[in-house]
């Protein structure tokens, strides 16, 4: 077959998936890091509560499995062409959002500690904020459900920030990151299934 009709067929699939939205901004690679990062914080959770080990050296390890997971998945994703231009685009977006989430982060509390505002008012604000832009999405996009667990959680975080000890900030986070990690991955694997499912019913219906 020319490498013409080859092309013109890959890009009327495409359409066609465009036009049947099975093309989501999630797959079933995902739940895995997500799982990774809901176990190693739920692994970390008792050290961070009962020890007085630095909770850096605590958490990197422990998280440590789930972010190389999904820079493996990022890698993966971006050869996906073009048959899951969402799912390359979330990744993409999200790793950008991500990079200048920390960026803009660290700029704010610098700037905030020069001016006499205590780490935990700084913390509350940014969490809170990321809450709101969290929740926005996940309420306005039926394909992106899973961003409003976080969201809400999130804003209850930075709510709860100034009515905690250190310790309790470290705790209460661990085990919210724990708990919204597992119940994202138990989404995005109920989400897969239904829509391989109504695929195939389309499939047969067609």
């Amino acid at each position: 077959m020319p490498n013409e009709e080859i092309k013109r067929l890959k890009d009327d699939l495409f359409t066609m998936r465009q036009a049947m939205k099975l093309d989501k901004p999630y797959d079933k690679g995902d739940i895995l890091p997500i799982l990774l990062i809901g176990l190693g914080a739920l692994i970390a959770l008792p050290l961070v509560e009962f020890t007085t080990w630095n909770r850096l050296l605590i958490l990197m390890p422990a998280l440590l499995p789930g972010f190389l997971a999904f820079l493996r998945r990022y890698v993966q994703v971006q050869g996906k062409q073009p048959e899951r231009t969402e799912l390359r685009k979330e990744y993409k977006l999200g790793s950008m959002a991500a990079v200048a989430f920390v960026l803009a982060a660290i700029g704010f509390m610098w700037w905030s500690q020069r001016n006499g505002i205590s780490r935990e008012a700084v913390g509350a604000a940014i969490i809170f904020c990321v809450g709101v832009v969290l929740t926005g999405i996940g309420f306005l996009d039926t394909a992106r459900r899973n961003y409003l667990i976080g969201g809400v959680a999130m804003l209850a975080y930075g709510v709860l920030i100034p009515m905690l000890t250190p310790q309790g900030i470290a705790t209460v986070g661990v085990g919210m990151l724990a708990v919204v990690s597992l119940l994202i991955a138990a989404i995005v694997w109920r989400q897969t299934r239904l829509d391989s499912k109504s695929r195939i019913e389309s499939e047969t219906v067609v």
